[in-house]
């Protein structure tokens, strides 16, 4: 899990070079991510999906759930379920 800060991250977005070199790589490297949602909004930008969790065992993430952002925070608190 990681706050990735940067402009490649846009799974909606696999035209973008930078988004598709990003997914490219994960996927080389076996790595699902099962964040699916934007995780941070501030007041005038594009919301983003910059919080991610990878893993390369398909069935060790048990869910993900987004929740409110902790104090001023402009980003969601994910909280995900470890099976092993």
């Amino acid at each position: 899990m990681d706050d990735f800060r940067h402009p490649m991250n846009d799974a909606n977005e696999p035209t973008n070079p930078p988004s598709a070199a990003f997914w490219d790589a994960s996927e080389d490297l076996g790595l699902n991510d099962y964040v699916q949602e934007t995780t941070r909004w501030r007041d005038q930008n594009h919301p983003s999906l910059l919080d991610l969790v990878f893993t390369n065992e398909p069935l060790m993430i048990g869910s993900v759930e987004l929740l409110n952002p902790l104090s001023r925070n402009d980003h969601a608190v994910l909280k995900f379920g470890l099976i092993y």
